[in-house]
């Protein structure tokens, strides 16, 4: 039985490759050969191609998941018989209330919404579901606040360092919630911003409103709570179950477990 023989030839951008058949005393023919030519890994700055197809990935199934997300608000509230999924979904294209944040955190609490009002509400949290961070330190000193253990945490002096500018804000909201604890966050931050000149409440290049999701979804529960004291919802309507709708619907990221030894 004739010996065969794989040749490579690998390099950065090119594999070449041939196959020998033996067919006598070092002597050999050639069955196959080829080249194959590809991309460096690496773009004309040196960054990782695979990296940045990566990030490219996860931005895009991001942006595909909160569409799903509003779609399936729509869907929610068609189902609970409150307005149809075409006529939510349309009013949220046209951008028709501009002021979310006033609906969100005063009027919701003064008076009835119209079903519009209160999804519009509800879609803007869809789109910004507040903080929730999936970095294992991160979740790991919480992990240890929540069980009472004393950590040693090496302080970052950059002031460009954004875990410690979104830490900060985080803290400042907590403190703000203890002065405050019959309101919302969403409340809190609106109160303090409308009374300045130009009142803004865009996250955007900035971490002064970072709201942790936890907040976000307690606020979605006082908010259904307060609307149906104000007769928003009918006698039989079943409000626990479109509470918990909600609120997964809108949160529908899966928790991320610890082992706690």
């Amino acid at each position: 039985m004739s010996k065969k023989i794989l040749s490579l030839d690998i390099g950065i951008t090119s594999l070449g490759y041939s196959i020998l058949e033996e067919v006598g005393s070092n002597r050999y023919s050639i069955l196959d050969y080829g080249l194959s030519m590809f991309d460096k890994a690496i773009d004309k700055d040196g960054n990782s191609k695979k990296l940045l197809h990566s990030a490219a990935s996860s931005t895009s199934n991001l942006y595909s998941l909160r569409k799903k997300r509003k779609k399936n608000l729509a869907t929610l509230f068609e189902k609970f018989g409150l307005s149809l999924k075409t006529q939510l979904l349309q009013q949220e294209k046209e951008n028709i209330y501009i002021n979310k944040w006033e609906l969100r955190a005063k009027k919701a609490f003064e008076e009835k919404l119209e079903v519009a009002e209160l999804f519009t509400v509800f879609y803007a949290l869809a789109k910004h579901r507040g903080y929730k961070s999936l970095d294992s330190g991160n979740l790991l000193e919480e992990l240890c606040e929540e069980l009472g253990i004393e950590t040693t945490v090496v302080k970052v002096k950059t002031e460009d360092d954004e875990k410690g500018k979104i830490k900060s804000s985080l803290q400042n909201i907590e403190y703000l919630r203890l002065e405050f604890p019959d309101k919302t966050v969403a409340q809190i931050i609106y109160e303090n911003e409308i009374q300045k000149e130009t009142p803004t409440f865009r996250n955007h290049d900035n971490y002064n409103y970072m709201i942790r999701r936890e907040y976000i979804n307690d606020e979605i529960k006082k908010i259904i709570i307060m609307q149906d004291r104000f007769g928003f919802f009918g006698r039989n309507f079943d409000l626990d179950a479109f509470i918990v709708k909600v609120i997964t619907t809108i949160d529908d990221q899966k928790d991320s477990t610890n082992d706690l030894s």
